[in-house]
């Protein structure tokens, strides 16, 4: 039942435009230019009469139509629909002789103009429903709505066009009329709050088409074989499915019926329920002349209670009180517009009425006393007494508002509208928040407050509710019990409605009411600013709007708890993997400068031995490989330290010139090796705040790599400058290199620990200079950034703040 839009335009297009052929086919209906009547003894005829001779004419037993001996009424429309509108038939009648009568239209136009009218307003709405739905619910009613505005508009006609388009015709509306209200029936079972996939709605789509076939295909098989095989057996035997093929339609109507009300006693959503409020009423009156007045008649046999013109209307009910459920709901509510209309009705009715006698008295004192004979002074009458009445119908409609309504507020529209910012909170400090908010617009409050315990045993709420002592040990030891319940202050049982029974609690000053969000959390009302009592709709809604909070605290809950979860099975992964990786770098990067070393010392051994001069390069280069091998270490120091986020930091200013000289120095045997150019552009006054170990472990790691990755005679520039940012002055150190670049995926790792620039090679050490880096620079409040592509060199952006 899914389709692109266009494809189901066209779809619903064609099927609109087949149904006006089946109205055209109806139009051309044939009946009797009398009326029938059916009883025990058989058809009673009822003769046309004039005006003046509805008396005089007796209504008499048809013998025979056409030959056939028909006894029940559906035996003589079957005979006549063989016949075209101006046919004649052989009427005899008992006692009398046979006559030739000619056939008139069965329908009339406003028959068929009525039909029409509904059935397009069901086209119409469920066009609109499918075009504006919000979930797969509220899809499947369209899908009904033209099924039934197809079987209204072309309603039953025969076969009065030629075959090759009656037979098809009548076919589709065989199978269109079951699978309205198995359509129907499952919309009922999903709406309003459940949203279906696409593959469940195809799977459902499909069962029902297949359930609609099963049931019109016995009803189908009966009228062909009543059509090429005419006898009033067949039609009895065509009749006998047709009523069975009717108790099936009207049981699934009432399924339907069952499970609206099912989900209406299920539903705790207001606005879902309002939602359903709508469609029962509508399904109710609507199908109720349909079901009880038109069908049940006819199944047993009698005559319909009502017209069918007055059962179609009815059903208009039906998509116009969806339309309002699923288009519309959030500008009404059912029983407030019912209560209100009648009792606004009656006291605005006798408002005119005085307003009427009043205008009429002092007319008639402008005339009497004064025997002012004048239009004018009706005129001065009326106006006088508008001027009066006006004020005084505000005050009736507040007084109105006081006595049956007591509230100034639509509290469906204030929970939609809240529920509806609710589900966009993330944020538990803001939830509470929107709440108060949201009711102190409804019902403004002198003072209220929602307060949340720590598991610590903190408060977060307002300094009253943290220092009332009594209150906090009370509320941590009494359960809340559901969400949404009421409890009340000892001394607070007069400000509310009287009836209104609640729990006592020792609630703080000035607080009246306690509703309970949940074991954690809280919401304190305190007086309404008007000095009226809280009525039970203010506390209903309070109630409504606190459950609904809580619901959200709870699902922001979880999802904390499961991103938590997430991220530390994430990390404990991410963990694993490094050990496994870090074993076997360690295994290797270790063990190659210690083979190293031991390869010199060996050698150095052998040349001491033998009285060599040459021990000295040996020696340096042990102390190259020990370097090296200290590097290793104080990598896999630094990343413990991170990971368990034990780093001591000693912020001071710092002159960028020293730390990054004092790092070259460290560095400039590797550079004169490799023949680099370092050129430096840094101001002397140029000064960050930060950790120097920290800061010069920062430079090392970045330019060892610089010089690394250099091809040999290349040039590296060091640049630094000050900058305002946001009322913040910040130092920025640019470090440029001329290496091989870097793609756009090595940027995007290269902070990652156990990556490298390039392709890893043995002995290259454990890869955490980058992420040590960023890690560092995060530390001191600073950020870092890469700029580079692959053959043109790499840009390290260094931000620190001054001092």
């Amino acid at each position: 039942m899914q389709f692109p839009k266009k494809a189901f335009v066209i779809v619903i297009i064609i099927y609109f435009l087949l149904a006006l052929t089946g109205l055209y086919n109806a139009s051309q209906r044939p009946a009797l230019p009398m009326s029938m009547e059916e009883t025990a003894q058989g058809v009673y005829l009822y003769p046309a009469a004039g005006k003046g001779q509805e008396d005089s004419l007796a209504p008499q037993l048809i013998s025979s139509l056409d030959h056939y001996a028909v006894e029940h009424i559906y035996q003589a429309n079957a005979v006549i629909n063989r016949k075209k509108i101006g046919d004649t038939v052989t009427l005899c009648l008992q006692g009398d002789g046979a006559q030739q009568v000619k056939l008139i239209s069965y329908y009339g136009f406003w028959h068929l103009f009525l039909n029409f009218f509904i059935g397009a307003i069901f086209f119409v709405i469920g066009g609109l429903i499918w075009w504006n739905r919000e979930n797969s619910a509220e899809r499947l009613f369209p899908y009904s709505g033209f099924l039934f505005g197809f079987i209204i508009i072309m309603n039953w006609g025969g076969i009065q066009l030629p075959l090759p388009i009656s037979l098809p015709l009548i076919m589709l509306y065989f199978l269109s009329y079951p699978l309205a209200f198995l359509t129907f029936c499952l919309f009922s079972n999903y709406f309003p709050a459940f949203d279906i996939s696409k593959a469940d709605v195809k799977v459902q789509g499909q069962r029902i088409l297949v359930a609609a076939a099963l049931f019109s295909l016995p009803l189908i098989l009966f009228f062909l074989r009543q059509t090429f095989n005419f006898s009033l057996a067949t039609v009895d035997q065509f009749y006998l499915i047709y009523r069975l093929f009717r108790f099936i339609i009207l049981a699934i109507m009432l399924f339907a019926l069952i499970q609206l009300i099912r989900n209406l006693l299920r539903q705790a959503n207001p606005e879902h329920r309002r939602k359903l409020h709508w469609v029962l009423w509508g399904v109710f009156w609507g199908s109720f002349p349909f079901i009880f007045l038109w069908n049940v008649p006819q199944i047993f046999g009698f005559s319909p209670l009502t017209p069918e013109w007055i059962a179609n209307l009815a059903i208009l009910f039906i998509p116009i009180t969806v339309a309002i459920a699923i288009l519309r709901h959030r500008l009404f509510d059912i029983e407030i517009v019912i209560s209100r209309s009648l009792i606004y009705s009656i006291v605005l009715f006798s408002l005119m009425i005085i307003y009427l006698l009043t205008a009429l008295a002092l007319s008639a004192l402008f005339f009497n006393r004064f025997s002012f004979h004048s239009p004018l002074a009706s005129a001065l009458a009326a106006l006088f007494i508008a001027l009066i009445f006006n004020p005084l119908k505000t005050r009736v409609q507040n007084q109105v508002d006081r006595q049956f309504y007591r509230i100034k507020y639509d509290r469906f529209q204030v929970l939609r509208s809240f529920m509806a910012r609710l589900e966009r909170l993330l944020e538990k400090e803001k939830v509470l928040q929107e709440l108060e908010r949201a009711f102190q617009m409804a019902v403004p409050l002198e003072k209220q407050e929602t307060f949340f315990v720590e598991k610590g045993g903190l408060v977060s709420g307002g300094e009253e509710v943290a220092k009332a002592t009594q209150f906090m040990e009370w509320f941590r030891s009494h359960p809340a019990g559901e969400r949404g319940r009421i409890f009340i202050h000892p001394a607070g049982t007069e400000r509310l409605e009287s009836g209104l029974h609640f729990v006592g609690a020792p609630l703080p000053e000035p607080y009246l009411i306690l509703i309970a969000l949940n074991a954690q959390s809280g919401w304190l009302l305190g007086e309404k600013r008007s000095g009226q009592r809280f009525w039970k709709e203010d506390l209903d809604l309070a109630s409504q709007m606190a459950a609904a909070a809580s619901a959200q605290l709870e699902k922001i809950a979880f999802m904390e708890n499961y991103l938590r979860e997430a991220l530390e099975r994430e990390k404990a992964e991410q963990l694993s993997a490094w050990k496994s990786l870090l074993v076997a770098e360690v295994a290797h990067d270790l063990r190659s400068p210690l083979n190293a070393i031991l390869f010199k010392l060996k050698n150095l051994a052998h040349a001491l031995n033998e009285g060599k001069n040459d021990w000295q390069n040996t020696a340096l280069e042990i102390q190259k490989q020990v370097r090296r091998l200290q590097n290793l270490i104080q990598s896999l120091l630094a990343f413990s330290a991170i990971e368990k986020g034990k780093l001591s930091l000693q912020l001071i200013p710092l002159t960028i010139q020293s730390i990054v000289g004092e790092t070259l120095d460290i560095l400039q045997e590797a550079i004169e090796r490799k023949r680099l150019k370092v050129r430096q552009d840094l101001p002397p006054s140029l000064r960050v705040l930060g950790d120097a170990q920290l800061l010069q472990e920062i430079f090392l790691n970045i330019l060892s790599n610089a010089v690394k990755f250099s091809t040999p005679g290349k040039t590296i520039q060091i640049k630094g400058r000050s900058f305002l940012r946001r009322n913040e002055r910040r130092v920025e150190i640019e470090i440029c290199d001329q290496a091989g670049g870097m793609t756009s995926a090595q940027i995007k790792e290269a902070f990652e620990p156990f990556h490298s620039r390039q392709t890893p090679r043995p002995g290259e050490g454990f890869h955490l200079g980058l992420y040590i880096v960023k890690q560092f620079t995060e530390l001191m409040n600073g950020e870092v950034q890469i700029k580079s592509q692959k053959g043109s060199g790499t840009t390290f952006l260094l931000s620190f703040p001054a001092p």
